[in-house]
């Protein structure tokens, strides 16, 4: 279940950020299926002897670096970033589905690939009485200084959209495209007699703000 780093390197699957890490997860209650986003990139993890950086508070022991495939392709095979249900009650995985397009692959592009790969973003999930609510990040770009010498990793909008699917088939109902990718799980709440979809989309260099989606 745990491959611990090593001084040489260590290849871990599904990688640093592969699960249900800074994405977390949905549950539905009333189904007890659990809808969970995921993108299996393997990341090698190394260890080493504590080395000081001027500026940083603490050493660094080790560090981790994306493991690619050729081209630039992801070494594993599609969907490259998906949403998968999973049954609760028996452990089950009742159905995955790619999230995203892949299209900001220029070797994707090149073999014109149109059916949808998924992206290896983080993804949030929001699941509510009859469907379920999906947005995605956007790609990280090269880390940059900022003010004070502290370093930002910049962010660029790929692929930004909000996706609807049946919440017991995975079936797509409706794409919405957004201004931004999301860089936030969605929350929902009722105002008016209505309910509502919000979630915060921007960061890095770029504009921050809150959306709202009307069901």
């Amino acid at each position: 279940m745990y491959t611990p780093p090593s001084q040489r390197g260590t290849i871990q699957v599904p990688g640093v950020v592969g699960g249900a890490n800074w994405s977390g997860a949905a549950i539905d209650p009333e189904t007890g299926i659990l809808y969970v986003g995921t993108y299996r990139l393997p990341f090698v993890v190394t260890v080493y002897k504590p080395r000081y950086f001027e500026g940083w508070a603490y050493d660094f022991i080790g560090d981790v670096r994306y493991l690619p495939g050729p081209r630039g392709l992801p070494l594993l095979k599609p969907p490259f970033g998906s949403l998968v249900a999973i049954d609760m009650n028996s452990g089950e995985h009742r159905w995955r589905i790619p999230v995203g397009h892949t299209s900001d692959n220029p070797t994707i592009r090149e073999l014109g690939i149109r059916e949808r790969l998924g992206r290896p973003q983080r993804s949030w999930a929001l699941v509510t009485k009859s469907i379920l609510i999906v947005v995605q990040m956007g790609r990280f770009g090269p880390p940059r200084l900022g003010p004070g010498g502290r370093r930002i990793n910049d962010l660029a909008n790929v692929d930004s959209h909000l996706w609807v699917h049946d919440k017991l088939t995975g079936e797509m109902l409706a794409e919405i495209p957004l201004p931004q990718n999301a860089t936030g799980s969605p929350s929902t709440y009722m105002s008016g007699g209505k309910q509502y979809i919000v979630f915060s989309v921007g960061g890095g260099p770029l504009f921050e703000e809150l959306i709202a989606v009307a069901l």
